[in-house]
């Protein structure tokens, strides 16, 4: 623990350097902004809360909000955040995810990854109450120098770009199918791409936040009510017509890939520091982060298995809400609903991408100015993400079985325990413990990272 000691020691005299000049004090004011918007999907519900709010003020809670905390929140607020921090669109392809594992076996990968993700969630839970230090790139930096600051932070920009990328292509083939509808054209993936890609390049170009935090607060709830209308046309499908053709229990050949998924819905490890610095006390949080991920992986077990056994084979879409009759008024309405509100949440979500990247591209001053350059490099994340979502919309299971070994592994279960063995462990059964997690996750980073790229086209 003497290292740690001098490492808090080597930090705390580095930032009193810093503070001593005023060009240091606006750097770190601005990296206090960023560092507190970058991870956390919840920071935006709690900036929700406040939309009567003015500009300035709100601002100024970007670099706040987790700074002040004399009684902490409650543990059912605690609990609906991280559930936030965690559930998102993903559960929409989780289905096709089912169809490649199993009835069975996908929900085994999804109870195992759910109870190794809280493991190292815990752990790194463990880390920010030992160092006092709730931002995850900065533990890593205090664990493993600089080189682990900056391999988190972009592991959590590709990770949180990936899933705008499942934003992107849900309005995308929404957009190509009424295209076709209407037009009966063979020109509907140019037209299409070229229509999102005009509205995503103005929406992430928005830096007042205030506007859009409504779309993240409604947006737990229209998933919900497009979850629970998915189940209600499930249920009717297997009641007049039994289950789908060909249901398997498990499935050898995308056995590895539906493990990959599992691994990836649980990516939501970013909003776990932030979170816990407002709670009242490490054991109500640790509470309330278990009842949350038992919640989710019963959540969605029950969807993925009952969108499964209604479909079977026939699951032909990777997110499963394009299954709906689509001459259905009801379907239509919720499927434009469901656009609008994931074009409306997307500036929130691109923050977390952009502030991360910028912060190593751009010099501070670009950060909240329209400066040509970081509009051009905001654009070119538009023309990326919009490219990928052409590229991968009928493989996105695929996709993110894939990113989930590749990625996730590693910032789920490496990256935590790593930090948690370097600062926390000092029991042998701790550090016995830290390293066989650490070998199994890299195992399976490597091993079904090879696996579901072989089962790619199957």
């Amino acid at each position: 623990m003497n290292n740690l000691r001098e490492k808090l020691l080597h930090r705390n005299s580095s930032n009193n350097q810093l503070l001593n000049t005023d060009k240091r004090n606006m750097f770190m004011e601005q990296s206090m902004t960023t560092n507190s918007m970058k991870f956390n999907q919840s920071h935006f519900l709690e900036l929700s809360t406040r939309i009567g709010m003015d500009q300035n003020k709100i601002s100024n809670e970007n670099s706040q909000i987790y700074l002040h905390n004399d009684e902490g929140i409650s543990s059912f607020r605690i609990f609906m955040m991280i559930i936030k921090g965690y559930c998102a669109m993903v559960i929409l392809i989780l289905p096709k995810s089912f169809e490649n594992g199993g009835y069975i076996a996908s929900p085994a990968t999804l109870i195992i990854s759910g109870f190794a993700s809280t493991v190292c969630a815990l752990k790194l839970a463990q880390v920010g109450v030992k160092t006092g230090i709730y931002d995850f790139s900065e533990v890593g930096g205090l664990a493993m120098g600089r080189i682990g600051k900056i391999t988190i932070d972009l592991m959590l920009c590709f990770t949180y770009f990936t899933f705008l990328t499942s934003n992107m292509t849900f309005v995308y083939e929404n957009a190509k199918d009424l295209y076709e509808h209407y037009f009966s054209r063979d020109d509907s993936v140019f037209v299409a791409g070229f229509l999102i890609t005009i509205v995503y390049f103005f929406l992430i170009q928005q830096l007042d936040l205030k506007k859009f935090s409504f779309a993240f607060v409604l947006g737990s709830t229209i998933l919900l009510i497009v979850c629970v209308k998915m189940i209600i046309y499930c249920m009717v499908i297997i009641s007049k017509e039994g289950v789908g053709e060909d249901i398997k229990a498990i499935d050898s050949n995308n056995f590895w890939g539906a493990l990959g998924f599992s691994i990836y819905v649980y990516e939501g490890i970013g909003c776990i520091m932030p979170i816990l610095k407002i709670s009242k006390n490490p054991k109500q949080f640790y509470r309330m982060l278990i009842y949350a991920v038992t919640a989710l992986v019963i959540t969605y077990t029950v969807f993925g298995v009952i969108c499964y056994l209604a479909f079977g084979n026939k699951l032909t879409e990777p997110i499963v809400l394009q299954m709906l009759p689509s001459d259905n008024i009801l379907t239509i309405f919720i499927k434009i609903i469901f656009c609008l509100q994931l074009l409306c949440s997307y500036p929130l979500y691109s923050t977390l991408v952009t502030n991360i990247a910028e912060s190593y591209i751009f010099h501070p001053r670009f950060v909240k100015q329209y400066d040509y350059r970081r509009v051009l490099f905001r654009g070119l994340q538009v023309i990326i993400g919009v490219v990928m979502a052409i590229i991968f919309a009928k493989k996105l299971d695929k996709f993110f079985s894939v990113l989930g070994a590749l990625l996730c592994a590693p910032i789920v279960f490496i990256l935590p325990t790593l930090c948690h063995l370097y600062l926390v462990a000092e029991t042998k059964a701790e550090i016995l413990t830290d390293k066989a997690i650490i070998v199994v996750a890299f195992f399976i980073q490597i091993f079904c990272t090879y696996q579901a790229l072989l089962s790619w086209d199957s």
